[in-house]
């Protein structure tokens, strides 16, 4: 293994002080030649000379150039009282040169430094004489490239060094050196170590990955990891190894081996206990085992009682369906994904196969599997801007790319353990949440609960998905947005888009009110409330919307519950609507934090009377005048029953979480079908009518005999007129626009403009 060290480039050759350039006016005339005449150039005892402007007879004051006689230097620029201060340029004979603010004769402010042939070269901020604060240094042509912070000419802070390789290291740098948390990536040989740094070298807690290619004529990739202990770029400490072929070593290291006592879990599921000496197991127990699935831990799902029963049993499902958990795993790791990377599953690739197989519910939604199978992972590092820089980045874009991160990044990674571990724990979610029927005790063979649950769910999510030809590495690998775009879909959203929305779902997650019981043990993520909340709060959704349809157009299916299946005994026609559909049966929905508007009373069923218009009309005095039919009792007790199931669908739904990629989905869904014929969108109000004393209602009443003068007017105009003209063809309409184009020039804005509004009035208020 190559230790993960990199040699610092060389430094510049250090640059020519600069010249001492205060001249107290006292001495001038002891240390000038001849004495000048007002106006006139200078000439000096010591051979140096002075052109340029002058105030009175012995004061440098304005633009002029400064040579310095025995060392070739000059300077040409600003003057302040015979002091070099304001704006110039400091020429050496070797050919370097500086220019930028310079005050008493030293390098301040902002400038370019320039070295022989044009490099090294820096262009920041100095400080007396220094590079000190932002600035950028390039060392030679096509070389080197530091970006960072300075401090007494040296690299300290946070910075960014690019080698001319192409290996590049990001992080912090104190004294000139690599110190604090940094990663460096190494281009050509594709690794990685993310963490502490001392000195320029590995020192503290970090990890390393490798990635190589398992064979040369394969474009699979193999990925080795170590994370624990560093010491002076060694691995030294506590430490695991993870190997490319499932293996696992956790134990001590000395001296980048494996050294003192260790656990190594070898691929079949082996696993020795014990010390290890230069790399090498040395009298410890091997234990035998048929499958790496022989140390899942159930200490957090089953009680200590049943943890042998139920670990036994559960080894051997999962040693049945070996090949199936495997396979699932590799197909969905080369989901939507280069060939070349399709090593190991990502957490965006495990929503596909969540969805795929069905296991994504309304009592168990993303969010919830993300906190999972990512169990430990800390949350979201990436602070939100200032809340006025927010609103203003919505509305109009141009910020830095803004990534939350945390236990829902879609980058993160599951190893093939962990992706078993994660099965096993929703195993256990849902057989607490009541989603499987566990069979009694009558049975003869009776199974423990947690392993009937993940029976269940490998038998029926992931053989059924696979049985259907689920996703594979042929149908997604190397799938791309341009690939999908041609198909008929949607690109992704580009980069900017997707930060300035990424800002909008952090926002409104952050402000969402957290349950008690949640506070402290997860991120702050949006639920379907604070999503029609969003839109309400920019003018995008009005107050009368039908909310149910917004949600049912927008979210996915799984957000729905299916319809309860019906009593067997029962004869029942086929359901052929869909669980949106079902959901829509509740009709009107007012924005409001409490749910939904009943006040609109439904449509009259099919059946029960003509309307009201066609009622022939009762002769005076021949009976009561007919009037519509007055609802039965049971009638209204089923409309109020079926009104309350709706609302506490509706609430139901409004508590679900949604993660950003379900978030972004749903907002270009809402985008797509955005405008006045939206499902959602309220029915125009009707037209006026203008009403008259005879005839239809709207046509005014005219003479007959100014009708038929109009009538005659009408047809002399129509002699004495040419022909018309044809008329025009007409236009061909308009291609509605993209809808992420609208979710970046429409929604996106509005949103932004919405926050912008709000934050200044609450500084106005607090001020």
């Amino acid at each position: 293994m190559v230790e993960p060290q990199v040699a610092d480039p060389e430094q510049p050759e250090p640059e020519m002080a600069d010249p001492t350039s205060i001249i107290d006016p006292k001495l001038m005339h002891a240390i000038v030649a001849d004495a000048p005449a007002p106006g006139k150039d200078f000439s000096f005892r010591s051979g140096n000379s002075y052109e340029g402007e002058v105030a009175g007879s012995t004061t440098m004051h304005g633009q002029g150039m400064y040579t310095w006689s025995s060392t070739g230097v000059t300077y040409t620029g600003g003057f302040v009282s015979n002091t070099i201060t304001g704006n110039g340029t400091y020429a050496w004979p070797d050919g370097s040169a500086y220019e930028g603010e310079v005050y008493a004769g030293l390098r301040h402010g902002v400038g370019i430094f320039t070295g022989p042939g044009g490099y090294p070269r820096y262009e920041g901020q100095w400080q007396a004489g220094q590079r000190h604060g932002k600035g950028k240094l390039e060392y030679k042509q096509g070389g080197d490239v530091y970006d960072g912070d300075w401090e007494d000419d040296m690299r300290h802070g946070q910075g960014t060094l690019t080698h001319a390789s192409g290996n590049k290291y990001v992080g912090g740098w104190s004294g000139d050196v690599k110190n604090g948390n940094g990663v460096f990536d190494w281009a050509e040989r594709r690794e990685r170590y993310s963490g502490e740094w001392k000195d320029g070298v590995p020192h503290g807690q970090g990890e390393h990955i490798w990635l190589r290619l398992q064979r040369d004529a394969a474009p699979f990739q193999l990925r080795e990891c170590y994370t624990g202990a560093w010491c002076e770029g060694r691995r030294e400490g506590q430490g695991t190894f993870f190997f490319a072929n499932g293996s696992r070593y956790v134990g001590e290291w000395v001296d980048n081996q494996k050294h003192g006592d260790g656990l190594l879990s070898f691929e079949d599921g082996s696993v020795y206990q014990g010390p290890f000496v230069n790399d090498r197991m040395s009298d410890g127990r091997l234990r035998p085992h048929t499958e790496l699935f022989s140390y899942i831990d159930l200490t957090k799902v089953v009680s200590n009682e049943e943890l042998a029963s139920v670990s036994s049993a559960l080894r051997a499902a999962l040693i049945r369906h070996n090949t199936a958990i495997k396979k699932s795993y590799r197909d969905f790791a080369a989901w939507q994904c280069p060939a070349q990377d399709a090593f190991e599953l990502s957490l965006r690739q495990f929503w596909t196969f969540a969805t795929s197989a069905a296991i994504v519910t309304p009592e168990l939604m993303t969010a919830s599997l993300d906190r999972i199978v990512m169990r430990g992972t800390p949350p979201g590092t990436h602070p939100l801007p200032p809340a006025l820089e927010l609103a203003r980045q919505v509305a109009n874009g141009g910020g830095p790319v803004y990534h939350r991160g945390g236990e829902h990044d879609g980058k993160r990674t599951l190893l093939l353990r962990d992706f078993v571990q994660g099965l096993v724990e929703i195993a256990a979610v849902r057989l607490r949440s009541g989603l499987v029927t566990v069979p009694g005790k009558e049975a003869t063979s009776p199974v423990p609960p947690l392993v009937h649950s993940l029976l269940e769910l490998i038998e029926r999510s992931i053989l059924r998905k696979q049985a259907q030809g689920g996703a594979s590495a042929e149908e997604g690998a190397g799938e791309t947005a341009d690939d999908a775009e041609a198909d008929g879909g949607e690109a992704a959203l580009d980069a900017d888009s997707s930060s300035r929305l990424e800002l909008v779902y952090a926002h409104y997650a952050i402000t969402e009110p957290t349950p008690r019981w949640k506070r402290g043990n997860a991120e702050p993520t949006m639920t379907v409330r604070s999503y029609v909340r969003c839109l309400t709060d920019a003018s995008l959704l009005p107050a009368e919307s039908n909310v149910p349809a917004l949600l049912s157009s927008t979210l996915p299916a799984y957000f729905f519950p299916l319809p309860p299946a019906p009593p067997p005994e029962a004869e029942v026609l086929a359901l052929e609507s869909s669980p949106q559909e079902d959901f829509l049966s509740y009709p009107e929905a007012a924005i409001t934090e409490e749910g939904a508007d009943l006040s609109e009373p439904p449509a009259q069923a099919e059946g029960e009377g003509p309307p009201a218009e066609e009622a022939p009309a009762a002769a005076e005095g021949e009976g009561e005048e007919a009037g519509p039919k007055e609802p039965t009792a049971e009638e209204i007790a089923a409309q109020a029953e079926a009104e309350a199931e709706a609302l506490e669908r509706l609430e139901g739904t409004l508590t679900l979480e949604l993660i950003y990629p379900e978030f972004e989905e749903a907002m270009i869904a809402f985008c797509r079908l955005h405008g006045p014929e939206a499902p959602w969108a309220p029915p125009p109000p009707p037209p006026e009518e203008v009403e008259g004393e005879e005839g239809e209602a709207g046509e005014a009443e005219v003479p007959v005999n100014a009708k038929e003068a109009a009538a005659e007017d009408a047809s002399a105009e129509e002699e004495e007129a040419p022909a018309p003209a044809p008329a025009p063809e007409p236009a061909a309409p308009l291609p509605p626009p993209s809808p992420t184009a609208t979710l970046r020039d429409v929604v996106l804005p509005a949103i932004g403009q919405h926050l912008l509004a709000t934050h200044q009035q609450m500084a106005s208020v607090a001020d």
